[in-house]
């Protein structure tokens, strides 16, 4: 469930629209699809019963009246016994009275490394310091592609996870005389996250009177201690590896400020259903990460020194197909992998086998 934007205001018509995913086609054709939009108090506001999609996207237009009540709304879809929900806020959106300032003493937050800290300075628009306001701060974490300086060529990142989280309450306080507020919070991803995440902190500052001013504030955040990095060779002009030879797989293992630290890691080798990979253009990536594991064929470790390791990878005959290299640092939790199609010798290089056409 999705909207055109983030934040509506009384009155406004909401377009909203619903992607139904009917893997096994138990619905049939015309079956009714219905929107319940309820206020924040959990009454129902309007309901709204269409049969109409295209390629599973329904959209509805529900209405709120120009006294609705602000907060946040609750869109719920129930379709075929399943129920489905989504926040929706109504705000009556204001320009900013305040001038506010959240900077954060490192360029990046880490996780393991205490209390992070950050400071909140706020000033009214027309520059008198702004005493003794109340501040309310919750934060978001979303995936950014996992890099460090000097190994662009290497992943670090694990594609069988999907890391999704709501907003978060992280600070609530108020400024002292001088408008000024000292931070302090813990973040935690735990094992889930599948590389470096960034860090979106939504603020708002409460006037006297009860209006508010927004702040958004963006800053990466490191959750893990230390990363595992692989790079699987490129194989050849098509990408594939062959059977029945080594592979040398690059291994390496830094600390969260990207510095060679030596560890023991874990490998692990999974075929991949063919199933994922043909039908990853419209299934979602929680559907069929799931699918990753559904073959271990082999597991070891490989040990790095300076940072740097090698593994052997090899593949027998008859196995063939798309796998999945996947290497853990059993001291952080992070985890990192690539994705490798092997072939046999004699048909690498053909576009005779018919799952091989499709893969390319």
């Amino acid at each position: 469930i999705y909207g055109e934007r983030g934040v509506w205001r009384p009155g406004d018509t909401l377009h909203l629209s619903f992607m139904l995913d009917d893997l096994n086609n138990r619905l049939p054709k015309g079956h009714p699809v219905v929107l319940e939009l309820y206020n924040p108090m959990g009454q129902v506001q309007s309901r709204t019963v269409t049969t109409n999609d295209v390629e599973g996207l329904y959209a509805f237009h529900p209405v709120t009246s120009k006294d609705a009540p602000t907060g946040n709304w609750t869109a719920t879809v129930k379709v075929g016994g399943a129920s489905f929900s989504e926040r929706v806020k109504i705000e009556t959106v204001k320009p900013n009275r305040l001038k506010i300032n959240l900077k954060f003493d490192t360029d990046k937050l880490y996780s393991g490394r205490g209390n992070q800290y950050g400071n909140l300075n706020v000033r009214w628009l027309h520059g008198a310091v702004a005493r003794n306001l109340r501040a309310a701060y919750e934060v978001l974490l979303v995936p950014i592609k996992t890099t460090f300086k000097g190994y662009e060529d290497v992943s670090f990142d694990d594609p069988s996870k999907e890391y999704i989280t709501e907003f978060e309450p992280v600070f609530e306080g108020k400024l002292d005389d001088n408008g000024v507020a000292r931070m302090s919070f813990s973040l935690d991803a735990g094992t889930d996250a599948p590389g470096m995440l960034r860090a979106v902190f939504k603020g708002k500052v409460f006037e006297e009177g009860g209006d508010f001013s927004i702040d958004n504030t963006t800053i990466n955040f490191v959750p893990y201690t230390s990363f595992t990095g692989i790079k699987v060779p490129e194989g050849d002009k098509r990408g594939i590896l062959l059977t029945d030879k080594d592979h040398q797989v690059r291994i390496v293992s830094l600390d969260a400020d990207g510095k060679p630290v030596d560890r023991k890691l874990e490998v692990e080798i999974y075929k991949l259903q063919w199933r994922w990979w043909r039908d990853n253009s419209w299934e979602s990536k929680s559907n069929y990460t799931s699918r990753y594991y559904s073959q271990r064929i082999s597991e070891g470790t490989v040990s790095t020194r300076n940072g740097e390791g090698i593994y052997k990878l090899h593949i027998k005959h008859p196995e063939w197909g798309r796998f999945l290299v996947r290497v853990k640092d059993p001291v952080s939790g992070h985890s990192s992998g690539q994705i490798v199609y092997i072939d046999w010798p004699g048909w690498a290089g053909k576009q005779g086998r018919g799952e091989l056409g499709g893969a390319s």
